[in-house]
């Protein structure tokens, strides 16, 4: 009993506190809001309590959906009354709190059925566009036909096609080759360049950082290769390979976590020699841009064509070395070999047999340690092949060897 007073309590107050948040943001900067705090996390709450006290069955829903249409009401006459006001001129004429009255109410249903989740997520999207309603009216003003047209092209690829494939392996020369995760490289890369392409718009020099740093989250191979497509200029490719490795030495560890905590606790070494790394050089390098060294935003923001062709080129690579998994060069060959694509995989498939008993400690350190050494060379090598200065090229040399040295030494240690 007193379990669920607490939990009823809990539960009302993040209701009040969704439908507050979203009133305070539409009270911000209006000296006299009509709507505001107060009215929508009552709003909420309404929808919280007629979900919390009802049954998940058609008499409840009904209830829900008798409370909804009233909330809509509401809106209806907010709005009418708004539109009648606004021919004096007393106030500007919008639909946005009109459609957020309801989305309140329904913020507070989900909270009263157990789907936190899917209400923060949502109350978070909410405020996000309600707060940025300057920035992206700039961004709607700006955007061009292309950017429009790459964009439905992407929704396509990512949301239409991939979808579609089938998620088992087929048989390619006698090597599985699974076309979901194929196309999943393509919508991965489509997306790095797209995003890329919209932050050098309108962030200019930090859009290097930026999307280099979240793209590398995911893959910093097929960052560094868009980024390599973008431009030539030596500082702002730098910046983009150390920027993608320092995200997915963060990354990395995390797939270690998920598989064996010990081998992330002993491996400790290893990951924060590469992160010290990584974060001291994109630092510098970062500091090194001139206001005139900027990524360059194409008058295309996505090329599917060059998105297929590094797609491509990954798997044949994956194919290539997938055969040698199993060869006596071993553990640590194949990690390098498979860090030259995907330091992430090779991440997961080692703290997976470390975890099963299939690697020992000391073999399953150097696998690590190799794994980043063949993905900072394959980025280092993707740039070095756009750029032809010798003395950039022997910063790209000293960079991997550093690297190697701090992950080897720090695999011996952690040994």
């Amino acid at each position: 009993m007193e379990s669920s007073i607490l939990e009823f309590i809990a539960l009302s107050a993040l209701a009040l506190a969704v439908g507050g948040l979203i009133g305070l943001e539409r009270e911000r900067g209006r000296k006299t809001p009509v709507l505001g705090t107060r009215t929508f996390a009552l709003v909420s709450f309404l929808g919280f309590l007629l979900s919390y006290f009802t049954a998940p069955d058609p008499s409840g829903w009904l209830i829900i959906g008798t409370g909804f249409a009233g909330v809509f009401v509401l809106a209806a006459l907010y709005y009418f009354f708004r539109v009648r006001y606004s021919y004096y001129g007393r106030m500007s004429l919008g639909l946005t709190t009109t459609f957020v009255i309801p989305l309140a109410f329904f913020l507070g249903t989900l909270i009263g059925r157990h789907l936190f989740l899917e209400a923060g997520v949502a109350a978070i999207a909410c405020v996000y566009l309600l707060v940025e309603k300057k920035e992206l009216r700039e961004l709607g003003e700006t955007l061009t036909k292309q950017e429009l047209l790459d964009l439905l092209l992407f929704i396509v690829i990512a949301f239409i096609i991939y979808p579609q494939l089938p998620a088992r392996e087929i048989s390619v020369l006698g090597l599985g080759l699974n076309l979901q995760y194929f196309w999943f490289i393509v919508v991965l890369v489509s997306a790095i360049s797209f995003a890329g392409h919209i932050l050098a718009k309108y962030y200019r020099t930090k859009a290097v950082f930026y999307t280099a740093f979240l793209g590398g989250f995911v893959s910093s191979v097929a960052t560094t290769a868009v980024f390599v497509k973008k431009t030539a200029n030596e500082h702002v490719l730098f910046t983009a390979i150390t920027a993608a490795a320092l995200a997915s030495t963060f990354s990395d560890s995390v797939v270690i976590a998920l598989a064996s905590v010990a081998l992330l606790q002993t491996a400790f070494p290893i990951i924060a020699a590469l992160a010290v790394l990584y974060a001291v050089t994109a630092w510098f390098s970062l500091r090194t841009l001139r206001w005139n060294e900027e990524l360059t935003a194409e008058r295309s923001a996505l090329s599917l064509r060059f998105s297929l062709e590094f797609a491509i080129v990954f798997f044949v690579v994956s194919l290539v070395f997938g055969t040698l998994q199993h060869s006596p060069l071993g553990a640590i060959a194949f990690a390098f070999l498979g860090g030259l694509v995907s330091s992430i995989s090779v991440y997961a498939a080692v703290a997976y047999a470390y975890s099963t008993g299939a690697l020992p400690l000391q073999a399953a350190l150097y696998s690590l340690a190799f794994a980043s050494i063949g993905s900072i060379t394959t980025k280092a090598v993707l740039v070095a092949l756009s750029v032809k200065s010798r003395r950039f090229r022997r910063k790209l040399a000293g960079l991997i060897a550093v690297a190697c040295f701090a992950s080897i030494f720090a695999a011996f240690l952690a040994g």
